[in-house]
């Protein structure tokens, strides 16, 4: 069998959020780190805007990230800057 340990994490994360098995099932399956609270946290955020049946927009995802872009200074920056890319490429994945 195959380790579903973090489709069943990213399953319960969105787990109160009203969605079809079909759109669940797809969120469940995204590519994502389940380590990084941050990209959990807008995994949670992308289903809930999907199911009030609300646009996920650029200009949503720029405000809800809230990130400057500026060049890393620190590991620590540069960490929070792979998770904004990380959110970037969830949403392009979900698209």
């Amino acid at each position: 069998m195959c380790n579903v340990d973090d489709m069943k994490y990213l399953a319960d994360i969105i787990e109160h959020v009203p969605l079809s098995l079909q759109v669940r099932y797809v969120f469940s399956c995204a590519p994502i780190n389940r380590r990084i609270p941050f990209v959990c946290a807008m995994l949670l955020k992308y289903a809930q805007r999907f199911g009030q049946n609300e646009p996920m927009s650029m200009e949503w995802l720029l405000k809800e990230i809230n990130c400057s872009f500026e060049v890393p200074s620190t590991v620590t920056a540069l960490a929070h800057l792979e998770e904004v890319f990380d959110c970037f490429d969830l949403y392009l994945w979900l698209r």
